[in-house]
């Protein structure tokens, strides 16, 4: 399998997957939101992504695993810097 975001994992970036065995298809990001909510410890940040294309559902599964390791330790740096503790980057 084969991929490409040429733009990065960001709003409105179109790319391509390239299967083994099937022919290339292009593929939209349509929307990824960050939303940060003040709460009385702090904030709270929540994230999403949404695919579309006739393989999204494989491109998930395939990327999915990964993505959901380093999520994490990236919502905790936006966190972060939301509170004023830290630093993106």
């Amino acid at each position: 399998m084969a991929v490409s975001l040429p733009q990065g994992l960001v709003a409105g970036t179109k790319g391509w997957l390239k299967p083994k065995s099937g022919p290339k298809v292009t593929m939209h990001v349509p929307k990824v939101t960050h939303q940060i909510t003040p709460n009385l410890d702090g904030v709270n940040v929540a994230h999403e992504a949404l695919f579309s294309g006739a393989l999204a559902p494989l491109f998930c599964k395939l990327i999915g695993q990964p993505y959901r390791q380093t999520l994490p330790d990236v919502l905790k740096a936006l966190k972060a810097k939301a509170e004023g503790t830290g630093q993106l980057g």
